[in-house]
């Protein structure tokens, strides 16, 4: 389906000059076109031209069908987004002019606006095509509203509109219009908004926060390495990723341990100790359970009903695989983002990975296996019932010979980079943090 179009001259006209006009055509379809005479290329040229022939081609990957009365039928080759010919007017007498024609059609490419949502809720956008000019005549038409806000005012002429966030989820929004010319072709498009800046939640556990060793004897999660400061995962990588990439994004959480210093975006929701059960909001039923749960105040549907986000990127497990690898407890998570995006008429893109590696236990490795495997056929198998997910395969992504030599079951910092680098291949792979390229 072609989603942009340009149009042309009006082609009829008056005898308002006895030398024959260079024409412009511009077309809603990449279907093909029929030009009829009184449309033209003598239809501007006056009434002492009596007909044409043809001189130069349009691109031989085009199709041209032209006609001695100035009607012609068109069909651009693929890719073709401007194409060119030339007649000969022939006057009654004999003597002729030479005439240059112009064909535009521009290519199925969408256009796109970024709105920064926290500086104005609404924003002026002009859907005409690039390339388009004011007197090409073409009209414009919404045939889909968007999810995310609404458009209104919309000029017929001109193609600016109003858009109007609705105020909820952030990300990407598109408005569908019909775009048709003055010879009677149209096309449909797509065109993209970019609704930031999107809102990330980091969620999971140490791995989230970002410890590298536990190796305080006393158990005290505050107390490992490195300081609470200093913490700050895959997250600082991330974070210049992300900036690095073009991306407009905040990352949101209850927790900020990292400082300035480190990190100027350092919220997120890592709980050291934390089991799956514990992320959902539940007791473990294993009884591991870390010190700082409550169940109160912890869980996904708390922390998002604190802060809102648009896309999770979610890291859970490696605490309860000593106990279990039934993917029961990521079930539960996932069930309370559905809650939640339920409550609150809002949608959250949630980014589920296989885990890290393990190997703290002679069996820890095993487990991981296992626990990943039913943490994929259960990704999956909501994908199929239309749940907003994408799995990342982070524990691929990061080899088991960058997990920390002490204790096995957190990262070096090349580990974390290496995590980072997942999570943003899977962001960019899968739209899941909107921008206009």
């Amino acid at each position: 389906m072609l989603l942009s179009a340009c149009s042309s001259d009006d082609g009829g006209g008056e005898d308002i000059t006895d030398e024959p006009q260079n024409d412009r055509y511009a077309f809603a379809s990449r279907d093909g076109v029929n030009v009829s005479a009184a449309q033209g290329v003598l239809a501007n040229d006056g009434s002492a031209f009596e007909s044409a022939e043809l001189v130069s081609d349009v691109n031989a990957a085009s199709t041209l069908d032209f006609r001695t009365d100035g009607s012609f039928s068109y069909t651009p080759g693929a890719g073709i987004e401007n194409d060119a010919f030339t007649y000969r007017a022939i006057r009654s007498d004999g003597d002729s002019s030479t005439v240059n024609v112009s064909i535009a059609v521009l290519n199925a490419v969408a256009g796109c606006s970024e709105i920064d949502v926290t500086a104005a809720q609404s924003a002026v956008l002009n859907f005409a095509p690039s390339g388009a000019q004011a007197d090409d005549g073409l009209t414009y038409n919404i045939v889909g509203q968007p999810t995310k806000g609404s458009v209104s005012g919309l000029d017929r002429e001109t193609g600016q509109a109003t858009y109007l966030f609705s105020g909820g989820a952030r990300g990407s929004d598109s408005v569908t219009l019909r775009i048709s010319d003055r010879y009677g072709t149209s096309a449909d498009l797509e065109y993209q908004l970019a609704l930031t800046p999107v809102r990330i939640m980091p969620l999971g556990n140490s791995l989230t926060e970002g410890i590298e060793s536990d190796s305080d004897p006393s158990g005290n999660p505050d107390l490992d390495s490195p300081t609470l400061s200093q913490r700050v995962g895959y997250r600082k990588a991330l974070f210049d990723s992300l900036n690095n990439a073009g991306y407009s994004f905040d990352f949101v959480g209850s927790r900020s341990n990292a400082g300035f210093n480190v990190l100027s975006d350092f919220q997120h929701q890592g709980h050291p100790g934390y089991t799956d059960y514990e992320i959902s909001g539940q007791a473990d039923p294993d009884g591991s359970n870390s010190d700082q749960f409550n169940a109160s105040t912890d869980g996904v549907y708390n922390w998002l009903t604190q802060n809102n986000a648009d896309v999770i990127l979610l890291h859970a497990g490696t605490n309860n695989i000593i106990n279990r690898t039934t993917a029961d407890g990521m079930k539960r998570i996932l069930d309370e983002i559905d809650r939640w995006e339920n409550a609150n008429g809002s949608e959250v893109t949630t980014l589920v990975a296989k885990i890290i590696d393990k190997q703290r236990n002679d069996s820890d490795h095993d487990k991981v296996i296992a626990y990943n495997a039913n943490v994929q056929s259960l990704v999956n198998t909501r994908i199929g019932q239309g749940d907003n997910l994408v799995l990342v395969d982070i524990y691929n992504a990061v080899g088991s010979s960058l997990l920390d030599p002490t204790d096995k079951t957190h990262l070096t910092p090349a580990g974390y980079s290496a995590m980072a680098s997942a999570w943003l291949n899977s962001i960019n792979a899968s739209a899941a943090v909107a921008r206009c390229n």
